[in-house]
Formats: structure tokens, C-alpha cells, sequence
């Protein structure tokens, strides 16, 4: 589709309406001032297809994953093809979900000339967790003399994959293990299976003031009597 721009409408008040005054005013200048509003129509009407012409060939390409993470900003990677290799400038706009936050809604981009493929950030940061479809991209190519706008949806397939912001809940864990005396979770040592190593190392240390080698027994198979005597004696000691 085409949309007139302002520079048509600057023009239109600039040509047709003072020569439309002129002619009604002093009719021996009517012919002249018809001429002059026909010319400038049909001029429009020229650029007018040369606005359709100036996305022909122009292509867009998306990643087919784009990773980030909740409320962290990330950016999608944007190709854009120019078959022709022309300088031309153009505007653009991703059709982002509501899900997404967009830091602009469309950009101005000059695409260089002999240069088959361009390529664009598109800023946007996540505010929900989930997989989100791109599935439209908008173009808008500027007509030869800049009186229209011919605009273009691009078909592309791109799927942004919003993860759970480790960073954040990394913060807000660790302030639950926080031993400040309020409610939470709180790191300490708990007393119970898994700590029979830790037993033998001290029964080590207590054989070995007593001058007892602890290799010796450990070839004879420390009897489990022997290791239930020392952890008797242990509780009484702390009773």
C-alpha cells in the first residue's frame, strides 16, 4: 500500500492552491495556472508507482531462536536483503507481543550501496517468562521525488524464548539465608546421617594420643561395638 507523506501536502499548498486562486482571480492566467496543477498531478501520480517500486526485491530475515532472560535487556538480530545493492533509505518495525517491550516502534535505516545484506539490533527487554512468536515485519520505502510512502509487510519466523532472570533470584535467595534473627531460612550444621566419617576422624585423633594405631585397626575391620563405645562415651561427655 502507498500513504502520502507531508511533503506531498507542503506541495499541494504551495502549488495548486495559490495557481487555483490565481486562476479564478485573473482568467487570463487560468490556462497557465491549469497547466501548471496538471503537471504537478501527473508528477505525483508518476511517483506514485515508483513508491510501489522501492521495496521490490527488499527481504527480511530473524533468527529462529532468540534467548533472554525476564526484564534484562536483549536485542534480535535483524538481516536485511538489498538485491538490488542501491543506497536507500527505508523504515522498519517488528511486530513485537505485548509480552515483549520494545524500545522504539519503528527505525530509520539507510541501507549502504553495494551491499547485498545489512544488519540491524532490535532493542527489547521481556516482562513474562515464555516462548513468544514473531511472525511480521514492516517496511516502508520512500517514493523517487518523496511525495509517498509505500509500506510492505514481510513475512519472517522467529521464536524469542523468555527464561526465568537468575540474577534476581539469585538476590533475593540469598537474603533468605541470612542468619539475622528473622524469619527464613538459615544455613546450619545438622547433626546426623551422613557425618559417620567425621566420627571415625575424631576416634583417629583419640587413638592416636593413646598411642593406639588407627591403621592397625582399620586392617581388622574397626568392630562396630568398638566405634558404638566411643560415641556412648562422646554423648555422655556432651550430657
Amino acid at each position: 500500500m502507498i500513504v502520502p507523506r507531508n511533503r506531498l501536502l507542503v506541495w499541494v499548498a504551495l502549488v495548486v492552491l495559490p495557481f487555483a486562486l490565481l486562476a479564478g482571480v485573473e482568467p487570463a492566467a487560468a490556462l497557465l495556472s491549469f497547466t501548471i496543477m496538471g503537471s504537478f498531478a501527473l508528477a505525483v501520480v508518476v511517483d506514485a508507482f515508483g513508491a510501489r517500486r522501492s521495496l521490490v526485491g527488499l527481504r527480511a530475515e530473524l533468527p529462529e531462536v532468540v534467548r533472554m532472560s525476564k526484564d534484562r535487556p536483549g536485542k534480535v538480530d535483524v538481516r536485511l536483503g538489498n538485491p538490488s545493492q542501491r543506497a536507500r533509505p527505508i523504515r522498519i518495525g517488528l511486530a513485537m507481543p505485548n509480552e515483549i517491550e520494545s524500545v522504539v516502534e519503528d527505525l530509520t535505516v539507510a541501507l549502504p550501496a553495494g551491499s547485498e545484506w545489512s544488519h540491524v539490533a532490535w532493542d527489547c527487554t521481556p516482562r513474562l517468562r515464555g516462548s513468544f512468536r514473531l511472525d511480521t515485519f514492516h517496511v516502508e520505502g520512500v517514493s523517487p521525488l518523496g511525495f509517498w510512502a509505500g509500506r510492505r509487510r514481510l513475512p519472517v519466523n522467529c521464536e524469542v524464548r523468555s527464561y526465568p532472570n537468575l540474577l534476581t533470584e539469585r538476590k533475593n535467595l540469598a537474603a533468605l539465608f541470612l542468619n539475622r534473627g528473622a524469619f527464613g531460612l538459615h544455613a546450619q550444621r545438622q547433626v546426623g546421617k551422613g557425618r559417620d566419617f567425621e566420627k571415625l576422624r575424631e576416634l583417629e585423633k583419640v587413638l592416636q594420643r593413646r598411642g593406639v594405631a588407627f591403621s592397625q585397626l582399620a586392617n581388622e575391620r574397626l568392630s562396630a561395638d568398638l566405634v558404638s563405645q566411643y560415641l556412648n562415651v562422646k554423648r555422655r561427655q556432651l550430657l
